[in-house]
């Protein structure tokens, strides 16, 4: 399979803009993958109501890949390595579900410390099955562990997949968060050991 090349930008840095922009409602709750501290939201606020500053490192074909400044270089390296898989992530959970595409895109990939520890434990979540920003922990204690980012974007694109399916899966329930478990771990089996809220 051949690897897409992503687009880099050249202005990477994104502020809020005074003009007034449509955002995405946001329900109450958002959906987790693990566990989210949101306590440690930055109280800065985010790019178009992200919920924390980011740098845009680049987009393809289906994903906006951001980070939060404050990963420095960890930061960089975890989106370019989510920039590098996530056409082919894309195009494997696409053919799970009988080959439909997200209804909304692009799908936003923000890279923050979920867990400040850098040990993984904050997972990953967005706000509604539907929801297409996906809010991804880096882990990296002892070491950068992209791979573990990648699959926690893997499982939250399988549940945008899910409410775009239509077919039963909610991402809310038991099921539809197995399902979306399972096959994040289906292309990235060696996270299953050791991934905190991930028993074998």
């Amino acid at each position: 399979m051949k690897m897409v090349q992503p687009k880099r930008t050249t202005h990477r840095t994104h502020h809020i803009r005074a003009r007034a922009v449509s955002l995405r409602p946001r329900p109450d709750k958002p959906h987790i993958f693990v566990l989210t501290h949101a306590g440690h939201r930055t109280s800065l606020g985010g790019r178009l109501g992200f919920d924390y500053p980011v740098v845009q490192e680049g987009t393809t074909a289906h994903f906006a890949v951001y980070y939060d400044p404050s990963l420095g270089p960890d930061g960089k390296s975890c989106a370019d390595g989510v920039l590098t898989t996530g056409e082919n992530d894309y195009a494997q959970t696409s053919a799970w579900f009988g080959g439909i595409d997200s209804p909304t895109l692009p799908i936003n990939v923000i890279i923050a410390a979920l867990d400040p520890s850098g040990q993984g434990g904050g997972g990953a979540y967005h706000y509604g099955c539907s929801a297409v920003d996906l809010y991804c922990d880096l882990k990296n204690v002892p070491n950068l562990d992209l791979d573990y980012t990648r699959m926690l974007v893997v499982a939250e694109l399988v549940e945008v997949f899910e409410e775009a399916q239509n077919v039963g899966w909610d991402c809310g329930q038991s099921h539809g968060e197995g399902l979306s478990r399972v096959l994040a771990t289906a292309l990235y089996p060696a996270e299953l050991r050791g991934s905190p809220g991930i028993n074998t």
